[in-house]
């Protein structure tokens, strides 16, 4: 989303493209610096109203759960969903997943504990690769049990606001 102007934008158009998916993962300035995304809710905004502008349709992908996601971090994406909310065509959600090979799986707390449970780097590691799909993942990958509980009702919201506002997902 930091890349793209109202120049670049209209050539794409200009050869067919209809429609951008963009990660735009949180609506949490915390959450976004977090995940290294060198990205503000202001350039997601830009981004889809350059979009809008132009014609082409703009989808927003969201990973919700990252490590210190919460009900407030969870707000600010929905509080950013409705703000892009007719610039945006369609919104994909996905439960975050921490994949080998990046930061965050790898990433250790102040006492040297990795932050994500169950991976194979980890001492509670089960064997199990299958646990890593994409879709519909509801593990508890971080923090404590109230840190867990506190995401799934966050989940259970953000799902509720973008199944209300773009229909459901499958």
């Amino acid at each position: 989303m930091d890349t793209v102007d109202k120049e670049l934008l209209e050539k794409m158009r200009d050869a067919g493209c209809i429609e951008i998916k963009f990660g735009v993962e949180s609506g949490s300035e915390k959450i976004l610096k977090s995940m290294r995304k060198r990205i503000t809710k202001a350039d997601t905004l830009k981004a889809f109203q350059l979009c809008k502008e132009v014609g082409i349709n703009a989808k927003a992908f969201i990973i919700h759960g990252y490590p210190g996601e919460n009900m407030q971090t969870t707000d600010e994406t929905i509080d950013l969903l409705q703000e892009i909310g007719d610039l945006t065509s369609r919104v994909s959600l996905f439960r975050f997943v921490p994949l080998p090979g990046t930061q965050v799986y790898e990433e250790k707390d102040e006492s040297g504990q990795y932050v994500i449970h169950g991976t194979h780097l980890a001492d509670d590691w089960d064997g199990d690769w299958s646990k890593f799909h994409l879709y519909r993942n509801g593990r508890h990958w971080w923090g404590g049990d109230s840190d867990f509980a506190e995401l799934n009702e966050a989940y259970r919201k953000i799902r509720q606001f973008t199944e209300d506002r773009w229909g459901r997902q499958e």
